[in-house]
């Protein structure tokens, strides 16, 4: 047996709450206009572990471009490294963490061999390096060869921490990758 309202006054006062939604939800994504959706990209190249992605901003009239690792790739969820271009004229490292992070934990980012470089992640699992720090990473990063990225996942419910998780990246492409970067940049 079909589930009915229990009589017709109800199940014209649900369907008149569903066209008031509908037609509100309607009117919002209207008045948003084309304004919400003016970035699309202008160029892409893959260099191994690494993607240069370069687009148009309409609403700044600017164009942008970053270097980011990994590719896109369908069903897969591996955190996103970022190299972009500051507003102070150097550079931004920012990664987001692609699971749900403790945020007590630290993040850390190592190349090679070399001392690993700590920061705390905010509550959506993004960390970012500037400045300095910044350049130094550059600097490693075009000299090494792989890149870890070491998170902790969330406790479980009973409190347990959890292992650490490492992904690693290649740098084998990464300065060609930085010099595509840079050629596009300037332009």
């Amino acid at each position: 047996m079909a589930w009915r309202f229990p009589n017709r006054r109800h199940a014209a006062a649900g369907s008149a709450v569903t066209a008031c939604v509908w037609l509100v939800v309607t009117g919002l994504v209207l008045a948003a206009g084309p304004a919400s959706f003016a970035n699309y990209a202008t160029y892409m190249r893959i260099h191994g572990d690494w993607v240069v992605l370069c687009g148009f901003d309409e609403t700044t009239d600017r164009q942008w471009c970053e270097l980011k690792a990994p590719p896109p790739a369908l069903g897969v969820t591996r955190s996103v490294i970022r190299i972009q271009q500051d507003g102070e004229g150097g550079n931004a490292i920012k990664v987001r963490i692609g699971h749900p992070v403790d945020p007590d934990a630290p993040i850390f980012l190592r190349i090679d061999a070399n001392a690993p470089r700590q920061t705390q992640p905010t509550r959506t699992g993004e960390v970012e390096w500037r400045g300095d720090e910044a350049a130094a990473i550059l600097a490693e990063l075009g000299g090494g060869r792989a890149l870890t990225l070491r998170s902790f996942p969330l406790r479980s419910p009973t409190g347990i921490a959890a292992k650490p998780f490492d992904e690693w990246y290649s740098l084998a492409l990464f300065n060609q990758a930085l010099l595509d970067l840079k050629s596009k940049a300037d332009r």
